[in-house]
């Protein structure tokens, strides 16, 4: 046995042998690794947002080469050459590498990135303003760098009186004061100024504020009282006062107080006269109803309106417009069944009323395809919507608000006298007959909402 694995082993060598030689003569070819230089050598380097700069890497070696830069860890470029502009302020990491088969070159950025400087010109340059008692200053602010997003604020004495480029105030008190300004962009940088405004005591026409403002609707329930206040600003010597409603003279005190004991529009009227015989006049309009409801300051539904359908509700205002915009309203919202949504006013409170002819509310309908009629007498629509007549359900449709509150005036036929209760409608086909439940979320959402239910003369 061996004897034969000897010649075994011989026989087998020669082939070991060839394969070995063949081997030998295999030479594998080198990739040199890249060599890269970077014109910008800084390794640490500052900028200005938004400003363009460029990194490069150029490879000075023949050979294909591979490269990438990244902006915090984030490929931004493949090629050489990157041209980039950092939108944010702050801190970032550049980082290029550059590869072929025969190895990987890198190099690394650290940039910070200011804001853009504020830079803003004023129209005064001064330090110092000089001016008389109730005369108007007028100081601009033009941005002439760092633009972007820019907030101005112009205080006096530390309080805020304006926010816009353009300061225009009237000092209306005699004395010194600061006023200054601050600016602030959108990279957070700022700018600075401010001013000693010396205001020079001089004679002041008689002026007076009044609250509520002059020319303004005043709205109260029969019976109740209305207040006007004055407030003497300069020129208050020996001032005399003289109120009147329609033309009537009711009171000299500063103050304006009356009670209007019926229903109807009234023209109030102020004079006022001091010991130079300067004058100040104004004038308000009083429209004086019987105020049924109007729901602020109620936690609970009032004792004289019937819930027939237990679907009343005070809720705060959900659409408050210039039409409308009480905090708090009645809500009346019906479940799927067949029904007008009745709730009934019981009228045993409304004293004198046979003064009353007419009853306007606000109602909110949205987009439901509902008439609120009323019950009294007969059923009746609202003889106006929003000041305006129709005569048929297009021109209803036409006059409508379906994304405000609607203003609807309804005649009572004959003066409330006896009766004791009227009965609201707001869910009823054009012809007064109940609705019927079709779910529709727009056309039948089954929720309507009242405010300031009045009865007028």
């Amino acid at each position: 046995m061996k004897h034969v694995l000897k010649r075994a082993l011989w026989v087998l060598l020669p082939g070991i042998f060839a394969v070995l030689g063949g081997c030998s003569d295999d030479k594998t070819a080198t990739v040199a690794p890249p060599v890269v230089s970077f014109p910008v050598t800084d390794a640490e380097m500052e900028v200005d947002v938004e400003e363009e700069i460029t990194f490069e890497a150029v490879v000075e070696n023949d050979g294909e080469a591979d490269c990438i830069w990244y902006v915090n860890g984030v490929a931004a470029a493949s090629t050489p050459t990157m041209t980039y502009t950092f939108a944010q302020v702050g801190l970032y990491t550049v980082r290029c590498e550059v590869y072929n088969d025969g190895g990987r070159i890198a190099k690394v950025y650290k940039v910070k990135v200011n804001g853009i400087p504020l830079e803003v010109e004023f129209s005064d340059s001064g330090n110092t303003v000089s001016c008389d008692q109730g005369d108007e200053v007028r100081i601009s602010a033009t941005v002439v760098g760092g633009d972007k997003e820019v907030k101005h604020s112009w205080s006096i004495d530390g309080t805020v009186v304006s926010e816009t480029a353009d300061f225009t105030y009237t000092f209306m008190d005699a004395g010194t004061f600061t006023l200054a300004y601050a600016g602030v962009n959108a990279y957070k940088m700022t700018a600075a100024k401010s001013w000693t405004v010396r205001v020079a005591e001089v004679e002041m026409p008689l002026t007076i504020e009044f609250s509520p403002a002059p020319k303004t609707s005043i709205r109260c329930e029969t019976g109740s009282s209305v207040k006007i206040g004055t407030d003497v600003k300069y020129g208050g010597d020996g001032l005399v006062h003289v109120w009147t409603v329609d033309g009537v003279k009711v009171s000299g005190d500063a103050m304006f107080e009356y009670t209007f004991t019926h229903p109807g529009t009234y023209a109030v009227a102020y004079e006022g006269k001091n010991t130079v015989q300067e004058t100040v006049t104004a004038s308000w309009t009083v429209e004086a109803t019987h105020l049924f409801a109007d729901f602020e300051g109620l936690a609970a539904l009032p004792a004289d309106i019937e819930d027939s359908n237990k679907a009343l509700s005070l809720v705060e205002n959900p659409f408050k417009t210039a039409t409308n915009a009480s905090a708090t309203v009645l809500m009346n919202k019906l479940g799927g069944w067949t029904t007008s949504g009745m709730f009934k006013l019981l009228l045993s409170d409304v004293s004198n009323s046979e003064q009353y002819s007419t009853l306007r509310v606000k109602i909110y309908l949205g987009t439901n395809l509902y008439y609120p009629y009323i019950y009294f007498t007969d059923y009746a629509l609202p003889v106006t919507v929003n000041g305006e007549t129709y005569e048929s359900q297009e021109e209803w449709r036409k006059i409508v608000r379906t994304d405000d509150w609607n203003v609807l005036v309804y005649d009572l036929s004959t003066n409330l006298e006896a009766a004791v209760e009227l009965q609201f409608r707001p869910l009823s086909n054009w012809d007064h007959s109940n609705f019927i439940y079709t779910g529709d979320p727009v056309t039948d959402n089954r929720t309507v909402y009242f405010d300031d239910i009045e009865f007028l003369k």
